[in-house]
């Protein structure tokens, strides 16, 4: 039996160290994109940690390994509403058609249409933009289904969520609702998964305007797995993620992939605003000893939901893409940081010397070499990941299809739950019906243990949101033979993996 660990060259640093990780080829049909690559690498030198997409619209970078966000600007206007410039039907087919000739299907592609200044759209003409946009772009590509393209749809959270965030079906609170009617009624037939809740009346009969626009018909559809974090109590999050990426596979959407960042948005509270945030120091040892610029920009993604999204959206779904507004070349070298007007215009950034030297001078940004300003830990930890599933998911591939595993905690039995298909977790092969184990987990607030079996080849991954790390449970898993699995005494958010 094999612990698969953290690679020995993750480190916590607020800079990427990626550059020293081995050399791995990309996942076969998965995506796993970043925004700010290493300076000392470039793409070139990036892509060969395994990674298979760069957020950017450069040239310099070959189409089919693109990722880019569609915003407002690119959209041609000639007609108006709520006194802003508007797209009819033919502009949005024609600005589509037009922008494809820098991309191809594999690009991975998003829009932002309704967010984003003066350029945006009115949300009343977003889905009749997206609908004819997407079309214009697909008969650039050649048509490809949404199986053949990396189309994902909307960036905005209404235009991608068939379920509330954190399990949330009423509105104000911290609340969480998993055996909410709405979600297990919608774990029965493609029909009920396609049906968005309506929170003031609790009701559920209208289908989400993705479907009724016959969207699915033409591409797939991203999970933000990034809104929802910075919250009282944002345990919810994780498992509800889980669940919107499996409902999404029941309501007839091919592919979605976990959109990343390594900033995160809270739901209900004032830490979306910058000003509320402690803020990151960034020690200039060239400087002094002990002095640091603090800046105050979003709050961080929490590592254990980088962790855990780099890892399950991979395994069981089509991978992951980080976004970013800021994109760079990131060094290691504090000396390279810039004086980004977003912090240092609106009195977000302080310096600090405990010996009272003088503040350094600071370049204006390039967009080009510059040290990063928030942590960027949880992107090499999704590379690490990448070399994880590598290895649990040739062991899935072999076998009958990735399962959701009974285990004990303690002790004391958390049996897995079957669907119409058995045992097996909501993957684009395996759309199990009536599966409703993540719910029952999050609604008592346990662990989510999945792996397979072929032969003597075995794999289990077993991770807890709901504990924190110094929480040890002992916990042994049953795998399908009937075989266990005793994994020890483990901590809360983080993926602990075996396999033999």
């Amino acid at each position: 039996m094999t612990r698969l660990k953290l690679g020995s060259w993750v480190q916590g640093t607020l800079h990427q160290n990626y550059d020293n990780a081995p050399d791995i080829s990309p996942i076969a049909g998965k995506i796993t994109g970043i925004c700010t690559p290493l300076a000392s690498l470039g793409w070139p030198g990036s892509k060969v940690k395994g990674l298979s997409h760069l957020y950017t619209n450069n040239d310099s970078v070959s189409a089919g390994e693109k990722a880019w966000t569609f915003l407002g600007n690119e959209l041609t206007k000639t007609t108006s509403c709520g006194g802003r410039a508007a797209p009819t039907v033919d502009n949005a087919y024609d600005s589509g058609y037009a922008l494809g000739t820098k991309y191809t299907p594999n690009s991975v592609l998003t829009d932002e249409f309704t967010d984003g200044g003066s350029d945006s759209i009115c949300t009343e003409l977003y889905w009749q933009t997206a609908y004819h946009f997407n079309r214009g772009l697909l008969a650039r590509f050649g048509n490809p289904t949404p199986a053949n393209n990396n189309l994902f749809g909307g960036y905005m959270a209404d235009q991608n969520d068939l379920l509330p965030r954190n399990f949330k079906t009423s509105f104000g609170g911290y609340n969480s609702s998993p055996l909410h009617p709405f979600y297990l009624d919608g774990i029965k037939s493609q029909a009920n998964a396609r049906r968005r809740l309506n929170r003031n009346n609790q009701t559920y009969q209208y289908d989400f305007e993705f479907f009724s626009w016959g969207m699915h018909n033409l591409i797939n559809l991203m999970t933000g797995c990034y809104v929802g974090l910075n919250e009282p109590d944002e345990s919810q999050m994780v498992f509800g993620s889980v669940a919107e990426m499996e409902r999404k596979k029941l309501a007839g959407i091919s592919k979605t992939i976990a959109y990343l960042s390594s900033w995160s948005q809270s739901v209900t509270l004032p830490t979306d605003t910058k000003d509320k945030n402690s803020g990151v120091r960034i020690y200039r040892p060239d400087v002094g000893e002990g002095d640091y610029w603090k800046v105050k920009d979003w709050p961080i993604t929490p590592l254990y939901a980088i962790d855990f999204f780099s890892f399950y959206a991979l395994l069981a779904h089509e991978g992951w893409m980080f976004f970013d507004s800021y994109r760079w070349n990131s060094t290691k070298n504090p000396a390279d940081m810039t004086r980004e007007p977003e912090f240092f215009d609106k009195n977000r950034a302080f310096w600090n010397s405990p010996s009272g030297r003088p503040a350094p001078a600071l370049p204006s940004p390039t967009n080009n070499n510059q040290y990063p300003f928030r942590p960027m830990l949880g992107i090499d930890l999704a590379i690490d990941n990448i070399r994880k599933t590598k290895i649990v998911k040739s062991i899935v591939d072999a076998s009958d299809g990735l399962k959701y595993l009974t285990y004990s905690e303690n002790g004391s039995t958390v049996a897995h739950r079957n669907g119409t298909l058995g045992a097996y977790a909501v993957t684009t092969s395996k759309l199990n019906y009536n599966q409703d184990t993540i719910y029952r987990l999050a609604d008592a607030k346990k662990g989510m243990c999945i792996g397979a079996e072929i032969g003597n080849d075995w794999c289990a991954a077993y991770f807890n949101p709901y504990a924190s790390p110094r929480q040890k449970k002992n916990i042994v898993v049953s795998l399908p033979s009937g075989r266990t699995v005793d994994m020890g005494s483990v901590g809360g958010k983080r993926w602990h993996i075996f396999h033999s």
